[in-house]
C-alpha cells in the first residue's frame, strides 16, 4: 500500500520567527503594495546553464536570459509596443519559446495571452516568429500553445492550436509538430472539437479535455498509442472530472486528478490498458491545490493543499524527492516551498518559497555542491518582518455549513479592531488563501483587521461547493460574508461598530450588496470595478458575447427580471445610506462603465452622495502604477474619515 504522510504548517511555523513581529509596524508608502512583482517566473535550461525569468520593467513584461556560469550575465528580450511575455518553454539547451501577450482591451494594460509564439536563443539572438496572426508566411487563425517538448529531437515541440471560427461549435483543434530553430512545421492531426491536449512520452496525443454542449467535462482518449481514432474515456475511470498529469514511461499508466461526484478531487493511478484505477491520496474536504513534481521528467511525488491551513502530502515520504523537499522545507520555517524547474540530469533545480508575509523568492539548488543560492525576490522592496500575519480560519454559517477564510491582523495590536471585510472576485471557483495578499497587507498596515471569506461558490472545495453558489449572488453568498463578519465580532477580533467592506469585481458587487442586505453591519463600502445591475450583464460586457458565456450567465444568475432586480445593488440604491466609494476603469470590457453608470445614476437619483475614481486607459483592475497608488491612497483617506483606527 502506498504510504501517506502529511506535513502541515503548524501554528508556530505560521508565525514569522523574527524580532519586532509583535511591534506596531510603521505606515509604509502605498507604492510598497501597489508595485507589480519584479520577477514572475524562473525556468532552468535543460543543461542547467541558463535561467529564463519573466521580468517586470515598469508596466512591461520582458524576458531575462541569465547565464549562470557567466557571472550572471543577462540578455533581455523586449517585445513591441503593447506586447508582453506571457510564458516560456525551453525546447533545447540553447533554444526557448516565448508565448506572447497583448496589452490593452478589457483588462487595460494588464497582459493577456494572445496565442502568438516566437523563439530565441539563450543569448537572445536568432529570434524567430513561429505562430500567430503576424506570421509573414501567412496569417495564422488560431491560438497556439506548446503542449509537449520532444526530448529526442532538440528544438522540436508539439503545438496545440485552437482555431478561430465564427461559431464556437465549429472550432477545431489542430496539432502541429514544429521546429523552433527553423520555424518549419507540419500538421499531424486535426480534431473537430476544441480542448486541451496531452501527449505521451512518444509525442502521441492521448487525451483531449473538452466540454460538451452543456459545458460539462468530456474526456476523449486513445487507449493505446497505436489507436488512430478517439474514444470517450469510460466514466468508471473518468468520473465527473479527469485531469491527466503524467504518463509513466510505459505510456500506459497515468497519474490523474479525478472527482467522481463533483466532490474535491483526489490523485489516482490509472491503467489505461486494464481500464482500472487506484486512489493514491486525497482530502475529503479540500481540492488538490497543486502538484509537487520530481525532476526533469516531472513525475508527481506529492500534492499541496491551500484551502484552510496549508499542508503537503507525499505519495511516499521515503522517496528521494520527498526527503529532499522535506529537508529544504526545514531550511525555510514558516514558508511553503515548491520545485518549479530542473536540469535534464536532475542535479540542479529551481524552487520557490513564499508565505503570508513574503510575496516569494526563487532559489537555485545545486545538489552536487549542496548549495542554495538566492536568484531573486519577486518583490525585493517588501520586508516580511514588517508585514502582518495571515491566519486561516473556519466558522459555521447560520445554516451550519462550515466555511473557511483568512484573517489578517495588524502587528502589535490587541483587542477588537476596526475591520475591513474583503470579499474576493469571481465569484465561482476562486478563493482566498494564506499566501501574501497586497490588499490585505495594505489594509493591515493602515491599522485594520481584514477578513476574507470563502463563501458558497468559492473554489478549493469541489464543484458541488461551487454550484451551491449558483443564483445566490445577492442571497446565500451575502449571508456567508455577513456570517463571517459576525463571527469576527463575536470572537473579539473586530469592533462591531467599526466594520467596512471593500472588494473588486464580484467583490465590488458584494461590497454594495452586503450593506443593503445587512444595513446595520457596516460603516462604509468601497466597490472596485463591480457589477451593480445584474440585468446589464445580459446587455453589456464580454461575458454574453459567446454561446458559452450566455450559458454561464443562465446558470449563475438566470434570466428572471424580478430575481435580477432583487439581487442588484443599483435597484436598491436608496438603502445605501452609508458612505460609498466607487472605482472603475473606462476601458473595462468585462464589467463595463454601464455598471458604474447604473449605480451612480441611481444614487444621484435618490440624492445620495458618493466618492468615485474613474480612469481612462484602465480596464478590469487598474494596472498603471500611478493609478494603483492613487487608489490605495484614496481608500486610505476614505477609511480614515469613516472608520479610523483609534
Amino acid at each position: 500500500m502506498t504510504q501517506q504522510w502529511t506535513r502541515a504548517l503548524t501554528a508556530a511555523s505560521l508565525a514569522l520567527i523574527a524580532t519586532g513581529s509583535l511591534a506596531q509596524t510603521p505606515k509604509l508608502p502605498a507604492e510598497t503594495f501597489a508595485k507589480h512583482s519584479e520577477y514572475l517566473s524562473a525556468e532552468l535550461s535543460p543543461n542547467g546553464d541558463y535561467v529564463a525569468a519573466i521580468t517586470s520593467e515598469g508596466e512591461k513584461l520582458s524576458l531575462s536570459l541569465i547565464h549562470l556560469d557567466g557571472g550572471f550575465e543577462t540578455k533581455m528580450v523586449r517585445l513591441g509596443p503593447k506586447e508582453a511575455v506571457s510564458n516560456t518553454t525551453w525546447t533545447s539547451d540553447n533554444r526557448i519559446v516565448i508565448a506572447k501577450a497583448s496589452q490593452g482591451g478589457y483588462l487595460g494594460d494588464l497582459p493577456r495571452a494572445n496565442g502568438e509564439l516566437m523563439a530565441t536563443n539563450a543569448d537572445a539572438e536568432k529570434s524567430l516568429y513561429l505562430y500567430g496572426y503576424n506570421n509573414a508566411r501567412g496569417r495564422d487563425q488560431g491560438f497556439g500553445q506548446v503542449i509537449h517538448v520532444i526530448d529526442d529531437a532538440p528544438g522540436e515541440v508539439l503545438v496545440s492550436v485552437s482555431e478561430y471560427q465564427s461559431r464556437a461549435s465549429e472550432r477545431e483543434t489542430v496539432i502541429l509538430r514544429m521546429n523552433t530553430i527553423t520555424g518549419s512545421r507540419r500538421e499531424i492531426e486535426r480534431m473537430n472539437f476544441a480542448g486541451g491536449v496531452m501527449a505521451d512520452h512518444n509525442a502521441v496525443p492521448r487525451f483531449i479535455l473538452a466540454n460538451d454542449e452543456k459545458d460539462e467535462p468530456e474526456i476523449h482518449y486513445r487507449k493505446s498509442a497505436s489507436d488512430k481514432g478517439w474514444a470517450m474515456l469510460p466514466k468508471t475511470i473518468a468520473g465527473y472530472s479527469f485531469s491527466p498529469l503524467y504518463f509513466e514511461k510505459d505510456n500506459n499508466i497515468v497519474i490523474a486528478a479525478i472527482s467522481d461526484h463533483k466532490e474535491p478531487d483526489a490523485l489516482y493511478r490509472v491503467d489505461l490498458a486494464q481500464g482500472t484505477r487506484t486512489k493514491l491520496i486525497g482530502n475529503p474536504d479540500f481540492e488538490i491545490g497543486g502538484m509537487l513534481y520530481a525532476g526533469f521528467d516531472r513525475r508527481p511525488f506529492g500534492v499541496f493543499y491551500n484551502t484552510g491551513k496549508p499542508s503537503v502530502q507525499y505519495l511516499d515520504p521515503n522517496s528521494e524527492w520527498a526527503q529532499l523537499h522535506a529537508a529544504l522545507m526545514k531550511q525555510f520555517p514558516g514558508e511553503m516551498l515548491n520545485f518549479t524547474s530542473f536540469s535534464k540530469n536532475d542535479r540542479k533545480l529551481i524552487f520557490t518559497v513564499y508565505s503570508d508575509r513574503h510575496p516569494g523568492a526563487y532559489y537555485l539548488f545545486d545538489r552536487d555542491a549542496k548549495k542554495i543560492k538566492l536568484l531573486f525576490e519577486a518583490q525585493s522592496w517588501v520586508d516580511p518582518k514588517l508585514m502582518a500575519s495571515r491566519r486561516p480560519v473556519e466558522f459555521q454559517a447560520k445554516d451550519g455549513t462550515k466555511l473557511y477564510g483568512v484573517l489578517t491582523v495588524p502587528n502589535g495590536v490587541q483587542g477588537p479592531q476596526p475591520m475591513v471585510v474583503l470579499p474576493h472576485g469571481g465569484p465561482y471557483d476562486i478563493k482566498d488563501d494564506w499566501s501574501y495578499d497586497a490588499d490585505a497587507q495594505f489594509l493591515a498596515n493602515r491599522g485594520y483587521a481584514v477578513l476574507q471569506v470563502n463563501f458558497r461558490g468559492s473554489g478549493g472545495r469541489g464543484v458541488n461547493f461551487v454550484e451551491s453558489g449558483y443564483r445566490q449572488w445577492g442571497k446565500l453568498i451575502q449571508d456567508d460574508i455577513a456570517d463571517g463578519a459576525k463571527w469576527a465580532i463575536a470572537q473579539n477580533i473586530a469592533d462591531g461598530k467599526r466594520v467596512c467592506i471593500y472588494g473588486a469585481s464580484f467583490g465590488g458587487y458584494s461590497a454594495l450588496m452586503n450593506p443593503i442586505r445587512y444595513p446595520d453591519l457596516y460603516r462604509c463600502a468601497i466597490g472596485y470595478v463591480g457589477v451593480y445591475d445584474l440585468s446589464t450583464e445580459w446587455k453589456a460586457g464580454d461575458t454574453n458575447d459567446t454561446v458559452q458565456g450566455r450559458r454561464f450567465l443562465e446558470r449563475v444568475i438566470g434570466h428572471d427580471p424580478a430575481e435580477l432586480d432583487a439581487q442588484s445593488p443599483a435597484k436598491h440604491a436608496d438603502a445605501l445610506t452609508l458612505p460609498v466609494m466607487l472605482i472603475h476603469g473606462k476601458d473595462d470590457w468585462r464589467v463595463p462603465m454601464e455598471q458604474f453608470d447604473a449605480l451612480s445614476t441611481a444614487l444621484k437619483g435618490h440624492g445620495i452622495g458618493f466618492e468615485s475614481i474613474v480612469k481612462n486607459g484602465e480596464g478590469h483592475g487598474y494596472y498603471k502604477l500611478e493609478n494603483r497608488v492613487e487608489v490605495y491612497d484614496r481608500i486610505d483617506a476614505f477609511l480614515q474619515r469613516y472608520n479610523a483606527p483609534k
